[in-house]
């Protein structure tokens, strides 16, 4: 039996009708991560801890404030991350890292 091929666009399609159920004013992807693992610097140990956060991330475009934001759709439990990206949002590239 031949293997199913799902197309980029129908993928992108199923991701954004996922994150419609859960925000209904989101209406565009304009990028995402396969997977991401997140991480909170403690600064009494000076060392990164492994939080319970990873799955796919996604950066959504909204109907209203704010227009962009964060998600990343957590397969370890049902709350998701999200991070709402407004002008006072910070963030450095660090290969392969993204810092926030």
């Amino acid at each position: 039996m031949a293997p199913i091929v799902i197309s980029e666009e129908a993928k992108r399609a199923a991701n954004l009708r996922v994150l419609q159920r859960t925000d209904s004013h989101i209406v565009d992807i304009v990028g995402s991560a396969t997977h991401v693992v997140l991480y909170e610097f403690n600064a009494d140990s000076k060392a990164w801890e492994k939080r319970n956060v990873e799955g796919s991330l996604f950066v959504a475009k909204r109907s209203s404030c704010p227009h962009f934001k964060i998600i990343v759709m957590n397969r370890n439990s049902k709350d998701n991350l999200e991070v709402p990206l407004a002008s006072t949002f910070q963030m450095q590239v660090r290969e392969p890292y993204l810092i926030f």
